[in-house]
């Protein structure tokens, strides 16, 4: 596995999926809830 830096909110559909799970994950946390961490890349 490797990782590779892209600019935020380019495109780029992994880029997109970790955004989008650490927003839905950081409002768990806040609602009181607890969080999930899980990673799946499926290209």
């Amino acid at each position: 596995m490797s990782f590779r830096w892209v600019q935020g909110h380019a495109g780029n559909r992994y880029n997109e999926l970790a955004d989008t799970s650490a927003k839905t994950e950081a409002e768990k946390v806040q609602a009181g809830l607890p969080a999930v961490i899980r990673l799946e890349l499926n290209p």
